[in-house]
């Protein structure tokens, strides 16, 4: 009887310890995937930081470049002797010169009137406004149903990320993305599955379609366009223009140009440009509709609407808000703007004429919306908003 209880004793003893083991087999898993998702998120973190430092030192050395380059430009253009002006020209200088401003300094300079420099002194001067100014917002009536959503393949990118698009006649969007460490094309069909893809050597603004087969492509802070194939998005050919260009639109086969410091051009198929509309122009986004422009300035806070005839102004609204990622022009020629403003992303609806400032119900619930993206010939919407998510809308 007591070599039985041994036994049991020690067989007891036996069990408790394999339980033990394969208790400590399971915790050791246990700590070893706690690490190693650890590690992954550690890596992911360290991606996205690297690839925003990066995307920030391509643009850096971008814009660094433009301005050697212009003062290099102008270097060479004051090598003529100077004429000087009569000591007598005491009064007021008009001078062409220009700055680099902050948001609050920007903002003061639009509520207060135009900055004069003279020689001694800095001066604002108050003018008289002639833009529009909304006094309240409206809720607006349900305009869109949601019928569907994907998201790109690549997740860690900045929600802020510029991201510009075009519809395809065949219904397939192409989206101009600034992926780091270069810039990419992304061809997707309405399903949300990612048909073609091409990487970029620095960091796209704008896409438009011209053609069924062709489409115009705008490279941030450089003076000139890429014409690419739509089936292997290979480069056919470029054209130069006289500053950096931004937003692009089409009239017909006529290609709409944003052009910085120069105004808006409208240039033909040859690549010869048949009007200029002087307008204030940093960099912005531009949309038509029949013989209208649409442009957003996403510096000035400004939104402009020209004809494209007579090149004169239909309107003009100042909203002063902080960033914008596009526009898109409705069939019944009101107009979706994307902005940030006072801490947050939304989206409003101008009206043609550009006196009411609606906000949409059925954009409400989206996260950090930027890009909006319309076809009016088959009435959808597309809009993308935080973490790359597209949602797909189609006009009621």
């Amino acid at each position: 009887m007591a070599t039985t209880a041994k036994q049991h004793m020690i067989q007891h003893y036996v069990d408790n310890m394999s339980k033990i083991g394969s208790q400590k087999v399971k915790a050791l898993n246990h700590l070893k995937t706690f690490c190693s998702e650890l590690r992954q998120q550690i890596d992911r973190m360290e991606n996205s930081v690297k690839e925003e430092i990066d995307l920030a030192a391509i643009r850096y050395k971008s814009k660094l470049q433009e301005q050697i380059k212009r003062l290099k430009e102008q270097e060479s253009s004051t090598e003529e002797p100077v004429k000087k002006e009569p000591d007598s020209t005491k009064h007021l200088k008009q001078l062409s010169i220009e700055l680099s401003l902050d948001r609050s300094i920007l903002n003061m300079i639009k509520g207060s009137g135009k900055v004069l420099f003279n020689e001694s002194e800095t001066s604002i001067v108050q003018v008289k406004e002639e833009t529009k100014k909304f006094k309240s917002i409206e809720m607006g009536s349900s305009i869109f149903n949601s019928v569907g959503k994907f998201q790109f393949q690549k997740q860690s990118t900045n929600v802020n990320m510029p991201i510009n698009g075009t519809l395809l006649p065949n219904g397939n969007i192409i989206f101009a993305v600034s992926f780091p460490p270069s810039g990419q094309l992304l061809i997707y069909n309405q399903t949300g599955e990612q048909i073609k893809s091409v990487h970029l050597s620095s960091f796209p603004h704008s896409v438009i379609a011209i053609k069924p087969s062709l489409v115009c492509v705008s490279i941030q802070y450089m003076k000139y366009v890429e014409f690419r194939n739509v089936e292997s998005l290979e480069i056919i050919r470029s054209l130069e223009l006289p500053e950096a260009v931004s937003g692009l639109g089409c009239i017909g086969e006529n290609l709409v140009l944003a052009c910085e410091n120069t105004g808006i051009l409208i240039v033909n198929p040859a690549g010869e440009t048949i009007k200029m509309i002087k307008a204030p122009i940093i960099t912005g986004y531009i949309d038509t509709m029949e013989e209208n422009i649409f442009y957003i300035d996403t510096k000035l806070g400004n939104f402009f609407c020209f004809n494209s005839e007579t090149g004169d102004k239909c309107f003009e609204v100042d909203f002063k808000f902080e960033n914008s990622n596009g526009i898109a022009v409705l069939r019944d020629k009101s107009i979706l703007i994307s902005m940030f403003r006072m801490g947050k992303n939304n989206i409003s609806r101008i009206s043609a004429d550009g006196t009411k400032q609606v906000k949409q119900n059925e954009f409400s619930s989206l996260s950090w919306p930027c890009a909006v993206i319309y076809n009016s010939t088959i009435s959808k919407l597309y809009v993308v908003h935080s973490n790359n998510h597209v949602s797909i809308f189609e006009e009621k």
